[in-house]
């Protein structure tokens, strides 16, 4: 747990938001935010939960810039994807942040060959 990161964001949502917003967050963050998210039922993996931060180890100075991992909706990569260009076996298919790899589970599943993507983490 980075304690700096739940002290920093506790006292931001306190600043911003008031108790009742921090008492709120608070609840959430320790129970742990679970969705049943029909991609990870039909996947077998794990990348619907959000995470807050403070509770993973994050060794990079902009740390405290982040606020908490959330998965993109399956709908809005293939969305852009079809905006960006309908042939997928020619795009190079670029991860940033790198969660838990939904985004590149994706692309593979559009058709974006492995051999072409690349994760900046």
């Amino acid at each position: 747990m980075n304690t700096f990161q739940l002290f920093s964001q506790s006292a931001k949502v306190l600043k911003e938001r008031g108790a009742s917003a921090f008492l709120s967050k608070a609840v959430r963050f320790f129970r742990g935010y679970r969705t049943n998210d029909e991609f990870d039922a039909i996947h077998g993996t794990d990348t619907s939960a959000w995470e807050p931060l403070w509770k993973l180890t994050i060794d990079s100075p902009n740390a405290r810039f982040g606020v908490r991992y959330q998965p993109t909706a399956e709908r809005d990569i293939e969305e852009a994807l079809a905006l960006i260009n309908p042939s997928l076996e020619s795009t190079t298919f670029i991860d940033l942040g790198c969660g838990k790899g939904r985004a590149l589970l994706i692309a593979a599943k559009l058709g974006v060959p492995q051999n072409r993507w690349s994760r900046i983490c």
